[in-house]
């Protein structure tokens, strides 16, 4: 839908730690760590747009979460930088009405359509 281009890129310390993590658990278990990243999209949206706070001055993101505040900065090899905006101020990369346009067509897709198994919970008569 877009032609960005989306890389995932483990940071230092803890988060490079937890990539390991997860990419040997998935390893350990038969899953890919996009299995694992697409799971995680609709909790990760809902506290996003729901329980998050953010502060330009510490140009940083807190996200409430059930097991605690998780901070989010935009930062590349350990600084801290500030948060992208285009020349009017916004914060998107992406033109927002394309963003809003592709957040309605999954919705709709999603409410007519609903056959993304990886993130549905299989019944007994499945199993």
């Amino acid at each position: 839908m877009f032609t960005e281009g989306i890389t995932f890129r483990p940071r230092n310390g803890l988060s490079a730690e937890c990539y390991w993590r997860v990419r040997k658990w998935c390893d350990d278990n038969g899953f890919s760590l996009s299995d694992v990243l697409n799971a995680l999209m609709p909790p990760v949206a809902y506290y996003l747009e729901n329980h998050c706070i953010i502060d330009d001055q510490r140009q940083m993101a807190m996200v409430e979460l059930n097991v605690g505040e998780l901070p989010i900065y935009h930062c590349i090899s350990g600084r801290v930088y500030p948060l992208r905006k285009d020349t009017q101020g916004n914060r998107s990369v992406i033109d927002t009405e394309k963003i809003q346009e592709a957040i309605n067509y999954w919705k709709l897709r999603n409410e007519h359509q609903p056959n993304v198994l990886d993130l549905q919970l299989l019944d007994a008569a499945q199993q």
